[in-house]
């Protein structure tokens, strides 16, 4: 019966050496592979855990002795897109993630207004009407003196038939 005591006390001892804690370990870097101080939110409703944590020079972070349970990782770098991602810690083995930064979202939005338009809304083209007085009319029609050369001729239509209105000899 002694044995059996001393048998059954041994083999419970392995027993209390088991926890229910875990490790993450956890790397960041941005699109390059290159990293710097970084700084990680740890939360757990269910374990009421919430840490602030920032990476070390080597874009790494080991947070021991976390309960198990599933955590949220909350990742935020100026310049860079703010990253969320939810783990598990199921095992005392060390679990390892990776998180990668990406580039925020360029918004850009441009505002039309009618009120400086440059042309008319009200009027629909440009209308122009040429007839027989316009030609007439405009300056490129008349004949002007500087036009006329000694040895050349200039003829005027004057009812059918042309007649010279400048003797040049």
């Amino acid at each position: 019966m002694k044995r059996f005591t001393a048998f059954f006390l041994f083999s419970a001892v392995p027993l209390l050496c088991q926890t229910n804690r875990g490790e993450l370990r956890l790397i960041v870097t941005d699109p390059a592979g290159l990293g710097d101080n970084t700084t990680v939110q740890i939360t757990s409703r269910v374990n009421q855990y919430r840490n602030a944590l920032a990476t070390s020079d080597l874009r790494d972070l080991d947070v021991q002795r976390l309960p198990f349970g599933t955590y949220e990782l909350e990742i935020k770098q100026p310049g860079f897109a703010a990253k969320s991602e939810s783990i598990e810690i199921r095992s005392s083995l060390p679990t390892a993630v990776k998180g990668q930064l990406q580039l925020p979202e360029v918004n850009e939005s441009i505002t039309v207004g009618a009120a400086n338009t440059l042309s008319d809304p009200d009027e629909a083209g440009f209308v122009s009407q040429v007839g027989a007085g316009f030609i007439q009319d405009r300056l490129s029609s008349r004949p002007r003196p500087s036009r006329l050369r000694p040895g050349f001729l200039c003829l005027k239509l004057r009812g059918n038939a042309l007649r010279p209105a400048v003797s040049v000899r």
